[in-house]
């Protein structure tokens, strides 16, 4: 009210004494408020040194506080220093991921060529174009040359890939440049990575990628860093280099650090060191840190380390003083006082320090056994839910090895699954279908359970898929079997631990001819119904895994409309119920015999509706595997076989 007065005199009665009561209030207002900031200021102060322990330790802050401040400060100075050059060599480890990345492509397009049964220019040509198609954003004007060398010995370019790249190739290819170079060089006043691989004799295949704005993009866009290239000459001034760090300067507060780095590629006449290149970086500081600390950042980290080390030390000895002291005046029960508001914060680590031999020493003593016991079961706690999160992921992996869905060919029905007994199963079933007219399966068991079962299985599964891949739909079913079936054998052999083994059976389905060739590898045989007869596939020879050089037989089937086979694992065999009375074969066969006019789904459905059944509560001990594959009736019955 007095300084509102004060104000309207001095606005509309300038010079009325009753205008001093503005300066007035004014006066009375900052008195009033430094008044009260000082009695809060003193309550805070009361309020944080109310306990002795508080007041020694802030006296040992001051004591103390100006070395590690004095430490800090050359702590900063010297982690700027390092930064600078560490983040040249961060973005020269992503130049050469860049170069990798080039090389891997020309690599994997000659390597896919040089397994592939047909091996001429044009099939080359499908492979490198798909290595093209296949770049990561930023390097579409990756580009493939093929050189000849013709009788004189010059290498001449004979095809450009693609063909629409607006890379030209250089008309000659320099003799330096040699199987399996890859790098940085300088053509014209471009840059371009380079990289040359041997495909034949005479034949040379040259990757090139030109350095320009679009891989620089590529380069901001996977290390968060501002980059700017530019060539180095004797006439280069510093001021230069000033301004391309202005321009490239981040507009956000994040902190960051610039620096020049400078590298020199290779002329392309020659092969000799041109003139030097240099790349203006603005690097943010968290993308650093993250980089380096995740791998081994080399000796510069060691200089941080020891600043860091001396900073530690300074200050544990600083806080050991203090809490020495501390300690010495203070007792137990304010020890156990801080103990028990720790524990209510939910920090059951704490620990309450004994030495005495007093009553009060033996109640902290107890108490620490009590913090100890609660710690050591949420510890337990955490670790069980660590192995069952791990069991999951382990899980959700392997799931991915089994076929995401079932083949569909003309005339035929398929169903399959595998339950497991534990989170990660060690059986094993597949499909590989060929055109509309054949069809692999594969059904294997592991011996043993759990991730060990399941890592064995995952290797099996890649060695059968390449097997089967390598022995093409060319030569007779059944000696394709059983040669795929050997050399599992030896993989797992040489591979795998010497008490390591699987069962199993890898069968042929060809429905142009109706026939199925099997080859069974000590599994249990699968039955083949047709009409009232059941068959066993039986013809094989021992489990995988056990003997490097076992020799295999298989047999042959006439599988035709109306015919079902049923594949499955000791698993469901052996599923027990109460009584401990097992499943059996015999069950199963009937099971289906009397149920063949269903269709495969609901056969599958069935067969596992009656397992459920069986068992009741009891636990399933092993995995269970089953696979029904039934061909749709027609006018035409053929009579099955033995092979």
């Amino acid at each position: 009210m007095v300084w509102a007065v004060g104000r309207l005199t001095n606005q509309y009665l300038p010079g009325n004494l009753l205008g001093a009561l503005e300066d007035l209030a004014l006066l009375l207002l900052l008195g009033v408020g430094a008044y009260y900031a000082v009695v809060l200021l003193v309550s805070l102060i009361r309020r944080a040194l109310w306990k002795v322990r508080n007041k020694l330790i802030l006296s040992f802050a001051f004591v103390g506080g100006i070395p590690v401040l004095l430490l800090l400060a050359l702590l900063v100075f010297v982690t700027g220093l390092i930064f600078k050059p560490l983040s040249g060599f961060y973005v020269q480890r992503e130049i050469e991921v860049t170069t990798r990345t080039v090389s891997s492509l020309t690599d994997h397009a000659v390597t896919a060529y040089l397994r592939s049964p047909v091996r001429d220019r044009t099939r080359l040509e499908e492979y490198l174009a798909a290595a093209a198609r296949d770049v990561p954003p930023g390097m579409q004007r990756l580009t493939f040359f093929l050189y000849e060398k013709s009788d004189s010995g010059i290498w001449k370019p004979v095809s450009r890939i693609p063909v629409d790249s607006p890379v030209h190739a250089p008309s000659q290819l320099p003799d330096w440049i040699e199987d399996g170079y890859s790098g940085i060089v300088l053509r014209g006043d471009e840059l371009h990575f380079v990289h040359a691989v041997d495909f034949s004799q005479g034949a040379r295949i040259v990757s090139d990628l030109p350095f320009d704005d679009a891989v620089l993009n590529y380069l901001r866009r996977r290390t968060s860093v501002q980059l700017a290239l530019t060539p180095v000459t004797a006439a280069t001034e510093p001021a230069q280099f000033t301004s391309l760090l202005s321009e490239i300067a981040r507009s956000d507060r994040t902190p960051s650090v610039r620096w020049v780095h400078f590298f020199t590629p290779a002329a392309w006449n020659d092969g000799r060191s041109a003139e030097p290149w240099a790349l203006a970086l603005n690097v943010p500081v968290d993308t650093l840190v993250e980089y380096f600390f995740a791998q081994d950042a080399g000796p510069l980290f060691i200089v941080i380390g020891i600043l860091a080390g001396a900073f530690i030390i300074v200050e544990l000895v600083s806080l050991a003083v203090g809490i020495g002291i501390a300690r010495s005046i203070t007792n137990t029960i304010h020890a156990l006082d801080s103990a028990v508001q720790r524990i209510r914060e939910g920090d059951f680590s704490v620990r309450i320090p004994t030495r005495g031999r007093d009553q009060l020493e033996a109640v902290g003593e107890s108490f620490n056994q009590m913090c100890s016991s609660i710690t050591q079961l949420m510890e337990e706690v955490g670790r069980r839910e660590w192995i069952a999160k791990e069991l999951e992921i382990a899980r959700e992996v392997q799931s991915l090895l089994f076929p995401h869905g079932l083949p569909e060919l003309p005339g035929l029905q398929l169903a399959a699954s595998c339950r497991p007994a534990r989170q990660v199963s060690g059986d094993y079933y597949d499909f590989l279908v060929y055109g509309r007219h054949h069809l692999d399966i594969v059904v294997g068991d592991i011996a043993g359970k759990g991730i060990s079962a399941a890592l064995l299985m995952a290797s099996l599964q890649s060695s059968i898929r390449s097997a089967l891949g390598e022995y093409g739909m060319e030569q007779d079913p059944c000696l394709r079997l059983t040669r795929v079936v050997a050399r599992v054998n030896r993989h797992l052999y040489q591979c795998s631990a010497p008490e390591a083994y699987s069962t199993l059976v890898i069968a042929h389905l060809n429905l142009a001819d109706n026939r199925l060739c099997y080859c069974n590898a000590g599994h249990h045989p699968p039955l083949l119904f047709t009409d009232s007869r059941r068959i066993p596939l039986v013809p094989g020879g021992t489990v995988v895994g056990l003997f490097e050089d076992t020799t295999y037989e298989a047999g042959s089937l006439c599988f035709g409309p109306g015919d079902l086979t049923v594949f499955f694992t000791d698993g469901l065999l052996e599923a027990a119920n109460e009584q401990g009375e097992e499943f059996g074969v015999e069950r199963l066969a009937q099971l289906i015999q009397a149920n063949a006019f269903l269709t495969s789904e609901d056969l599958h459905a069935l067969v596992l509706s009656e397992l459920e059944r069986w068992t009741g509560s009891c636990e399933h001990d092993d995995d269970v595997t089953l696979v029904i594959i039934k061909r749709e009736k027609s006018n035409d019955r053929h009579e099955p076989e033995a092979g």
